[in-house]
Protein backbone atom coordinates (compact mmCIF):
# COMPACT_ATOMS: atom_id res chain seq x y z
CA UNK A 1 0.00 0.00 0.00
CA UNK A 2 0.96 3.51 -0.61
CA UNK A 3 2.33 5.65 2.52
CA UNK A 4 -0.36 8.34 1.48
CA UNK A 5 -3.06 5.55 2.57
CA UNK A 6 -1.17 4.62 5.43
CA UNK A 7 -1.46 8.39 6.52
CA UNK A 8 -5.29 8.39 5.54
CA UNK A 9 -6.08 5.36 7.18
CA UNK A 10 -4.48 6.16 10.21
CA UNK A 11 -6.19 9.74 10.51
CA UNK A 12 -9.47 8.13 10.05
CA UNK A 13 -8.76 5.69 13.07
CA UNK A 14 -8.04 8.29 15.26
CA UNK A 15 -10.87 10.57 14.29
CA UNK A 16 -13.45 7.79 14.66
CA UNK A 17 -12.16 6.85 18.53
CA UNK A 18 -14.66 8.50 20.98
CA UNK A 19 -12.99 11.31 21.92
CA UNK A 20 -14.35 11.92 25.54
CA UNK A 21 -13.08 14.77 27.60
CA UNK A 22 -13.03 14.89 31.43
CA UNK A 23 -14.90 17.75 32.82
CA UNK A 24 -14.72 20.08 35.83
CA UNK A 25 -17.64 19.52 38.51
CA UNK A 26 -20.69 21.72 37.57
CA UNK A 27 -23.86 21.62 36.02
CA UNK A 28 -25.41 18.26 35.84
CA UNK A 29 -27.88 18.38 32.76
CA UNK A 30 -26.50 17.42 29.45
CA UNK A 31 -26.18 19.89 26.78
CA UNK A 32 -24.68 20.29 23.38
CA UNK A 33 -21.98 23.08 21.84
CA UNK A 34 -20.38 23.76 18.87
CA UNK A 35 -23.51 22.11 16.79
CA UNK A 36 -22.72 22.19 12.94
CA UNK A 37 -24.21 21.29 9.30
CA UNK A 38 -21.83 20.34 6.20
CA UNK A 39 -22.49 22.69 3.57
CA UNK A 40 -23.35 20.18 0.39
CA UNK A 41 -24.83 20.91 -2.80
CA UNK A 42 -28.28 21.30 -3.37
CA UNK A 43 -28.37 17.71 -5.25
CA UNK A 44 -26.72 16.15 -2.14
CA UNK A 45 -29.28 13.80 -0.32
CA UNK A 46 -27.65 13.73 3.22
CA UNK A 47 -25.44 15.42 4.91
CA UNK A 48 -23.72 15.10 8.45
CA UNK A 49 -23.81 17.03 11.29
CA UNK A 50 -21.49 17.60 14.11
CA UNK A 51 -21.41 18.48 17.62
CA UNK A 52 -20.13 18.21 21.55
CA UNK A 53 -22.85 16.50 23.75
CA UNK A 54 -21.57 17.60 27.25
CA UNK A 55 -22.26 14.97 30.11
CA UNK A 56 -21.58 17.10 33.60
CA UNK A 57 -23.47 14.50 35.61
CA UNK A 58 -21.69 11.23 37.71
CA UNK A 59 -23.84 8.82 35.91
CA UNK A 60 -23.85 7.86 31.82
CA UNK A 61 -25.96 9.12 29.57
CA UNK A 62 -27.14 7.35 26.32
CA UNK A 63 -28.56 8.82 23.18
CA UNK A 64 -30.75 6.72 21.42
CA UNK A 65 -32.15 8.96 18.41
CA UNK A 66 -32.08 12.48 17.01
CA UNK A 67 -34.17 14.41 14.74
CA UNK A 68 -33.51 17.54 12.30
CA UNK A 69 -36.25 19.69 11.72
CA UNK A 70 -36.12 19.47 7.46
CA UNK A 71 -35.17 15.93 6.88
CA UNK A 72 -37.03 12.60 5.97
CA UNK A 73 -34.59 11.03 8.58
CA UNK A 74 -31.96 11.47 11.20
CA UNK A 75 -29.35 8.62 11.74
CA UNK A 76 -26.62 8.39 13.98
CA UNK A 77 -23.03 7.19 12.09
CA UNK A 78 -19.86 6.36 13.39
CA UNK A 79 -16.95 6.21 10.68
CA UNK A 80 -14.16 3.68 10.76
CA UNK A 81 -12.20 1.54 9.28
CA UNK A 82 -12.81 -1.55 8.16
CA UNK A 83 -10.39 -4.08 6.52
CA UNK A 84 -8.64 -1.31 4.83
CA UNK A 85 -11.79 0.04 4.07
CA UNK A 86 -13.63 3.43 5.35
CA UNK A 87 -16.87 3.05 5.98
CA UNK A 88 -19.67 4.31 7.92
CA UNK A 89 -21.69 2.26 9.96
CA UNK A 90 -25.53 3.25 11.95
CA UNK A 91 -25.25 3.18 15.68
CA UNK A 92 -28.43 2.59 17.51
CA UNK A 93 -26.95 4.61 20.52
CA UNK A 94 -24.21 6.01 21.84
CA UNK A 95 -22.90 6.49 25.63
CA UNK A 96 -22.12 9.44 26.79
CA UNK A 97 -19.80 8.91 29.49
CA UNK A 98 -20.79 10.81 33.33
CA UNK A 99 -18.11 14.06 32.94
CA UNK A 100 -17.22 14.25 29.76
CA UNK A 101 -17.61 15.28 26.64
CA UNK A 102 -18.41 13.00 23.89
CA UNK A 103 -17.47 14.73 20.47
CA UNK A 104 -19.39 13.94 16.79
CA UNK A 105 -16.70 15.36 14.46
CA UNK A 106 -15.49 14.55 10.68
CA UNK A 107 -13.94 11.15 10.70
CA UNK A 108 -15.72 9.98 13.41
CA UNK A 109 -19.62 10.01 15.21
CA UNK A 110 -21.84 12.38 13.22
CA UNK A 111 -25.59 12.49 12.63
CA UNK A 112 -26.44 11.72 9.03
CA UNK A 113 -29.73 13.62 8.01
CA UNK A 114 -31.30 11.71 5.19
CA UNK A 115 -33.77 13.05 2.65
CA UNK A 116 -33.84 17.16 2.84
CA UNK A 117 -37.20 18.00 2.60
CA UNK A 118 -35.63 22.02 0.47
CA UNK A 119 -31.99 22.39 -0.37
CA UNK A 120 -29.83 23.48 2.83
CA UNK A 121 -27.12 25.85 2.20
CA UNK A 122 -24.20 27.84 4.45
CA UNK A 123 -25.62 30.15 6.76
CA UNK A 124 -28.80 28.44 7.45
CA UNK A 125 -29.67 26.95 10.50
CA UNK A 126 -31.53 23.49 11.20
CA UNK A 127 -33.23 22.49 14.59
CA UNK A 128 -32.50 18.94 15.67
CA UNK A 129 -33.57 17.16 19.00
CA UNK A 130 -31.49 14.81 20.57
CA UNK A 131 -33.30 12.27 22.65
CA UNK A 132 -31.59 9.75 25.92
CA UNK A 133 -32.86 6.46 26.71
CA UNK A 134 -33.48 8.47 30.38
CA UNK A 135 -36.06 10.56 28.26
CA UNK A 136 -34.38 13.87 28.35
CA UNK A 137 -33.99 15.55 25.09
CA UNK A 138 -31.18 17.98 24.13
CA UNK A 139 -32.85 20.80 20.94
CA UNK A 140 -30.17 22.85 19.45
CA UNK A 141 -29.54 24.77 16.12
CA UNK A 142 -27.35 23.72 13.84
CA UNK A 143 -25.61 26.15 11.72
CA UNK A 144 -25.08 25.00 8.35
CA UNK A 145 -21.60 26.22 7.00
CA UNK A 146 -18.66 24.87 4.93
CA UNK A 147 -16.50 22.21 6.38
CA UNK A 148 -13.11 24.08 4.76
CA UNK A 149 -11.13 20.74 5.09
CA UNK A 150 -11.05 17.68 2.52
CA UNK A 151 -10.78 14.76 5.86
CA UNK A 152 -14.46 15.36 7.03
CA UNK A 153 -15.59 14.72 3.27
CA UNK A 154 -18.48 11.49 3.32
CA UNK A 155 -17.09 10.79 -0.97
CA UNK A 156 -15.86 7.31 -1.20
CA UNK A 157 -17.00 5.63 2.09
CA UNK A 158 -19.74 2.71 2.19
CA UNK A 159 -22.75 2.93 4.02
CA UNK A 160 -23.71 -0.19 6.22
CA UNK A 161 -26.87 -0.25 8.25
Amino acid sequence: MRPGFYLLSLCLALAACDNQEPLSPGDSEPSIENAWIRAVPPSARMLAAYMEVINPGTEDMEIVSAQCAGFDSTEIHRSEIIEDVARMTRQNSVTLAAGAITSFAPGGLHLMLIGPVNPVAAGMTVSCTVSLANGLTLAEDFTVRDAGSADASHAGHDHED
